[in-house]
C-alpha cells in the first residue's frame, strides 16, 4: 500500500524546504520526525542521515535519506568518501562523484 504525505512535511520535507543537510541520533526525540509512517508500516527507525539532491545551479531535484545506520561502519563510510573524492578529481567523471557499493535485503 502507497503512503503519502505533503512534500514541506517531516524530515525530507525539512531538508528539501532548507536544502540542508541531516543528521539525526534519535529520530523519536526530534519533533521533524514523522513518527506515523513508522505506526502504519510497522517498522522503527532510529537513526536518519538526509541530504539534499542538488543541481549544479542549486536547484533542489530530490532528496535522498537513510535510516538506522549499523554499528561499526564508520570505516567503510571513510573508505567510500576517499574513493569518491579520488573520483571527482578525475576529469573523466566531469566533476560528478560516484561511490556505489554492492548490497543484499
Amino acid at each position: 500500500k502507497e503512503i503519502r504525505f505533503p512534500a514541506s512535511s517531516g524530515v525530507a520535507g525539512w531538508v528539501a524546504s532548507n536544502k540542508m543537510m541531516l543528521n539525526i541520533k534519535n529520530a523519536y526525540h526530534d519533533a521533524r520526525f514523522n513518527a506515523d509512517i513508522d505506526k502504519k508500516t510497522g517498522f522503527r527507525t532510529r537513526t536518519i542521515l538526509c541530504h539534499p539532491v542538488l543541481s549544479s545551479t542549486n536547484q533542489l531535484l530530490g532528496v535522498i535519506q537513510m535510516v538506522n545506520k549499523k554499528k561499526g561502519d564508520e570505516g567503510r563510510c571513510k573508505e567510500l568518501c576517499d574513493k569518491a573524492k579520488k573520483k571527482k578529481s578525475d576529469k573523466s567523471n566531469k566533476g560528478y562523484t560516484s561511490a556505489f557499493e554492492q548490497f543484499s535485503v
